[in-house]
């Protein structure tokens, strides 16, 4: 069934008013409107969820092990730039 445009105005609140082929607006159960905080903490979406919801591969948006072989690469670099001489000679040996 297609909405008209006086939908809105039936009134309609009991399903003992609501005929087999009435207007959109009778065959449409009244839900309650949004109460109070159901919980505390602020949810959040799984991202294996996610991916599979945007029908991306496994794994797609985890980013714990490029971070962990950065940290790694980043200081093995460190160590190998502090063992390389680059540091002016000392006077004496001028």
């Amino acid at each position: 069934m297609t909405p008209t445009a006086r939908d809105h105005k039936d009134g309609a609140t009991s399903l003992a008013n609501t005929p087999v082929n009435g207007l959109l607006g009778r065959q449409v159960l009244v839900m309650p409107t949004a109460g109070g905080r159901s919980c505390d903490t602020p949810r959040t979406l799984n991202p294996r969820f996610v991916e599979a919801l945007m029908g991306w591969p496994t794994g797609w948006t985890g980013f714990a092990s490029v971070a962990t072989e950065w940290s790694r690469w980043s200081r093995r670099m460190r160590s190998e730039l502090s063992q390389l001489n680059c540091w002016p000679m000392d006077k004496g040996a001028r």
